[in-house]
């Protein structure tokens, strides 16, 4: 499988997961490019092989099972302050935790809506993501729980923001005023510090 993409950047991640129907995007592997271009993290197993070049990916899969049938998405990002920051959109895909509070929030429209996910000690970076129906899973945004800083996507309702309780070990995704468009499934993830292979 491969993608191409366009970046100034020259510290980036490529990032790869698989959806089976009716079921979230699962994590596979990321894959550093241009100057982390040997950094790796897989926990898939080594039947995933991913690969990467200054404009494109490239996933394969050894010895191909029927269960391998699946959409895959590939997604770039981006090494800040030399840390990885990487999209996964699944709890506990790199074997650790992060759980939402409620999986159904029901909320009148331009009300202050609140969805809250609790992560435990391994997260470095804590994100949320959106899918709406038809469409694939994107990203909104990224806080950094050490430094706190936070990452938008880069066309993002200005309503939506994120928020860190470190006491309670939350992440919340706030959206004030709701609207109905805002209607659509959210994914809490987290992703420990992963380092450049030297």
């Amino acid at each position: 499988l491969e993608c191409s993409y366009e970046t100034s950047s020259d510290r980036i991640w490529l990032n790869w997961y698989k959806q089976y129907p009716n079921s979230r995007p699962q994590f596979i592997l990321l894959k550093g490019a241009k100057r982390v271009i040997s950094g790796e993290y897989n926990k898939s197993g080594s039947r995933f092989k991913a690969q990467t070049t200054s404009n494109s990916a490239k996933l394969t899969i050894k010895h191909l099972q029927l269960s391998d049938s699946a959409l895959y998405y590939c997604a770039l990002d981006y090494d800040t302050q030399n840390m990885c920051c990487c999209n996964v959109f699944t709890a506990g895909a790199v074997g650790s935790s992060i759980t939402p509070e409620q999986t159904i929030i029901s909320s009148s429209e331009r009300s202050n809506t609140t969805l809250t996910c609790t992560y435990d000690d391994s997260a470095e970076y804590l994100h949320w993501y959106r899918q709406k129906r038809q469409s694939g899973p994107e990203f909104l945004l990224m806080i950094s729980k050490t430094i706190e800083t936070v990452k938008r996507a880069e066309h993002l309702e200005p309503q939506i923001s994120i928020g860190l309780c470190k006491d309670k070990k939350n992440v919340d995704l706030e959206i004030f005023p709701a609207a109905v468009s805002d209607s659509a499934l959210y994914y809490c993830a987290m992703e420990p510090t992963v380092t450049q292979n030297s």
